[in-house]
């Protein structure tokens, strides 16, 4: 699906994204994911071989997890200006993302309206699933499952 993906649900309008163009305030993270989504740097990158890139994406994630240790949570979160242009540009009423792992329904006032943002949780601790249906949006946690190789790794697909 393109990012962002508007849709009707229940009656609802309803906008789906990764959540991750709304953390405006991390500029460094913005500039990466810029540079990541350039087909020029993704044609560069699928032309080098699986295992350099598999090497590549694992030094990126543990530069990542360095990072996000000394960043406050607040530069790593949506900046609520972004949520309401968001939400205002495609007129919904309610937003879902993910990306900050930080589950929850949220209140949002935008266009002098109360809207709503859905927060997904990660899939390292424990995941969220929205149930959808006439009578609303619920968000409820996942409890994380050891997978069958025994890593402790969570299975997606539960």
């Amino acid at each position: 699906l393109p990012d962002p993906f508007p849709l009707e649900l229940y009656g609802k309008s309803v906008l789906l994204s990764h959540g991750d163009a709304l953390c405006t305030d991390d500029t460094e993270y913005q500039q990466m994911r810029a540079m990541t989504r350039n087909p020029e740097w993704q044609a560069m990158m699928l032309a080098k071989p699986l295992e350099e890139r598999i090497a590549i994406a694992k030094q990126a994630r543990a530069r990542s997890q360095e990072r996000n240790k000394t960043l406050s949570e607040s530069i790593m979160d949506v900046n609520p200006d972004a949520v309401e242009q968001v939400i205002s540009e495609y007129g919904v009423e309610i937003l879902l993302h993910g990306h900050t792992h930080r589950p929850g329904i949220h209140n949002v006032e935008a266009d002098d309206r109360i809207t709503k943002r859905v927060v997904l949780g990660d899939w390292y601790d424990q995941g969220s699933v929205v149930r959808w249906d006439e009578d609303g949006v619920d968000l409820s946690p996942i409890a994380r499952q050891a997978s069958p190789s025994g890593t402790g790794t969570a299975d997606p697909a539960l």
